[in-house]
Parts: structure tokens; C-alpha cells; sequence
């Protein structure tokens, strides 16, 4: 399948409104920053399963922690859909930035997550 630059612009997804703790990064698109250093960059990647948005967060000195990636979610990626978080095998494993944690989400089609809100093998999940 081939893509046009439309499809696979980041712009499309950048959030409309950002609280006024956030700011965007005037060096590169799709790259903001909050003011306690948090940096988030959003693109959208494409590889034989589709298209994806990518949002990666980052401190300089430390990961974020659940609260600082559940905004993140809903900011860069909207309420309405469903984003994962992978740890892949070691040996796929690529690291550039020991404090950054990376989001996906599925842009063609709906990502096929079990229902994680019904009790499995008789225990609650979440």
C-alpha cells in the first residue's frame, strides 16, 4: 500500500489546544515540551501492518512516571482510542534515550485489544 504525505503527516494528529503548561518546540514539528522538561515527539510510522502513531516522552534524568504517560496519551493521541506500550524481546530491543517510553497507536483499522474490563480465568484485571 503507498501513502500520501497527507496520510502520513504527523500534523494531522498534533493536538489543537495544549494546556498551558505545554509548549511546542520551535526546532523541530511535532515536538513539545512541558515545563517541568517533559518531552514528547509525535510522528506517524508506517511498516507492512499499516500506519501507526508514534509518541515517545522523555525526561532528561528520569522515566515518566503512569500519570505523566496518561496525559501524555490523551493529549497526543486523543481519548477515543486505544494506545500500547511494547516491551519487545531483547534482542529486538533499540534504545536512544534511556528515559523515554514510547506509545502506538493504530491508525488504519482498530487495534484488536482483548477486553481487558471483564474478569479473566475468574480475576478482575483492572
Amino acid at each position: 500500500m503507498t501513502w500520501t504525505n497527507d496520510e502520513l503527516s504527523s500534523e494531522l494528529y498534533l493536538p489543537k489546544i495544549l494546556m498551558p503548561d505545554w509548549a511546542e518546540v520551535s526546532d523541530r514539528k511535532g515536538t513539545f515540551q512541558r515545563l517541568d522538561r517533559l518531552r514528547v515527539i509525535s510522528t506517524v510510522d508506517r511498516n507492512e501492518t499499516g500506519r501507526w502513531l508514534h509518541v515517545s516522552a522523555s525526561f532528561p534524568d528520569h522515566l515518566p512516571s503512569f500519570f505523566d504517560m496518561s496525559e501524555v496519551k490523551l493529549l497526543f493521541m486523543g481519548p477515543h482510542v486505544s494506545a500500547i506500550h511494547i516491551f519487545p524481546k531483547l534482542s529486538e530491543h533499540i534504545n536512544h534515550h534511556p528515559y523515554c517510553i514510547h506509545l502506538w497507536s493504530a491508525l488504519d483499522g482498530q487495534l484488536q485489544l482483548p477486553d481487558f474490563r471483564r474478569p479473566i480465568n475468574g480475576t478482575l484485571t483492572l
